[in-house]
């Protein structure tokens, strides 16, 4: 009897590697978002540093007022940067995980193909050896 040969081979393998490219996309994604937050909670630590800070002249306050209003701004911009990046790691993670889902389907139908591959194998076998006690016992 011939191997087993799945018909969809092919588009099954390209699915797999677009599922993997989905993955990547997906990780990559978090990873930026994960970067995006670390440096605005940077920015969060440094701000409070300054606020912590004793001041011991007037002009110390009034040259803190500046720096606050800096932090203050690159946080707004960071926390609209992190609102981004959230959006599209859940979009690359919907994309990853339907593209999973239609990996998953062609799988499964290769594994029901060679379970009766396998089932038509062993009736075979069972035919040829059923043939061949057959024919020693008319021996």
């Amino acid at each position: 009897m011939k191997p087993f040969s799945f018909r969809l081979q092919r588009i099954l393998e390209y699915r797999e590697l677009v599922e993997q490219w989905a993955r990547d996309a997906f990780l990559e994604a978090r990873g930026a978002k994960i970067e995006a937050e670390q440096v605005l909670q940077a920015l969060d630590c440094r701000r409070s540093a300054l606020l912590c800070e004793e001041l011991q002249e007037l002009e110390d306050g009034k040259a803190l007022e500046p720096n606050l209003n800096t932090l203050d701004e690159d946080q707004r911009q960071h926390q609209a940067v992190c609102e981004l990046l959230v959006q599209e790691e859940s979009s690359c993670r919907e994309k990853w995980l339907e593209k999973k889902r239609e990996m998953e389907a062609l799988q499964t139908l290769r594994a029901r193909e060679h379970a009766e591959w396998m089932r038509e194998v062993n009736r075979e076998e069972q035919k040829s050896g059923a043939e061949s006690a057959a024919r020693r016992k008319a021996s």
